[in-house]
């Protein structure tokens, strides 16, 4: 069954708030917009096509558009909650939280775009009050007539996905790729490792880090990130290279080295051609105050 948005969200506004009923009769569905569903109290199970797992209090969960799932929420205790958010809203608010490309931005990006391999992001808040605080005060401005409701809403749901990534990015659980052994969450703790260590890690080094051959990795990264491995550290020496040259004065010799290019020459013309201006060129236009910046966002390498 296929459940479209006009039928739950108000069109004044760009989401709404539905409490699900327990003991509701399980049925596979569909939708096309994005669902967050928020286990308040109890337990519920959610199950999809590939996958099925058990949610708890203060459990959200992320369903993108077209995810095929359902919910068994038999039990007296049991409140849920869901936030049926416009996909157009959804975007803008998530994508916010991404300004700068790195590579586990690139791999939230790119995630609900293929709901096949991505249906599902799993956020386990536990007992914090203040993400609980905030769906419970942006469900009582939802049922208000309050003016100015739809961007309040925005801004509150664009706060509590904030929370949510400052809070537990980490330890965010997500569906197992194909290729993986089953083990959930092992492609976001392999891109968090390749991000923070980006200016010497290598693919041996993952490989003995995870457990998994050099080909599998390969795999892996490309099916979460859309790049090779050497074009994803290269995208991340660039990025953090360009942040460099925005706020501190080094020298481009110096931002060459501390990004991780052992010849600054080679960093020169890598970074021109993702930036279409040199180094020296793109701190030179800031400062001039042509613009907030110059294209920050690299594109794929090649």
């Amino acid at each position: 069954m296929e459940i479209n948005e006009h039928v739950f969200i108000p069109p004044e506004l760009d989401c709404a708030f539905v409490k699900h009923s327990r003991y509701m009769p399980v049925f596979w569905h569909t939708h096309e917009f994005f669902e967050m569903l928020c286990v308040l109290s109890g337990e519920c199970d959610n199950i999809f096509e590939q996958d099925r797992f058990q949610m708890k209090a203060g459990d959200i969960c992320i369903h993108a558009p077209g995810t095929v799932h359902c919910v068994r929420a038999f039990s007296e205790d049991v409140i849920l909650l869901n936030i049926l958010i416009r996909k157009s809203t959804f975007e803008r608010a998530f994508f916010s939280l991404m300004e700068e490309e790195c590579i586990l931005s690139r791999f939230f990006r790119t995630a609900f775009y293929k709901t096949v391999e991505m249906p599902y992001l799993l956020f386990r808040t536990e007992k914090d009050l203040q993400i609980r605080s905030l769906i419970l005060d942006a469900m009582t401005e939802f049922e208000s007539d309050n003016k100015y409701k739809r961007p309040l809403l925005n801004a509150m749901l664009s706060e509590l996905m904030i929370r949510m990534f400052q809070g537990y990015e980490e330890s965010i659980v997500v569906p197992s790729p194909r290729v993986n052994s089953g083990r959930h969450g092992d492609v976001v703790k392999i891109l968090r490792y390749m991000q923070e260590n980006y200016r010497t890690v290598t693919m041996s080094e993952l490989s003995e880090r995870f457990n998994y051959s050099k080909r599998q990795l390969q795999r892996i990264i490309f099916e979460a990130s859309g790049l090779s491995f050497r074009d994803a550290i290269q995208t991340q020496k660039l990025t953090r290279a360009a942040e460099l040259l925005r706020t501190t004065d080094l020298t481009v010799q110096l931002v060459a080295e501390q990004t991780g290019f052992q010849a600054v020459n080679n960093f020169r013309k890598l970074f021109s051609r993702q930036y279409q201006l040199t180094p020296a060129a793109y701190r030179e236009k800031l400062r001039a105050g042509e613009g907030s910046s110059p294209e920050t966002h690299p594109s794929v390498l090649h």
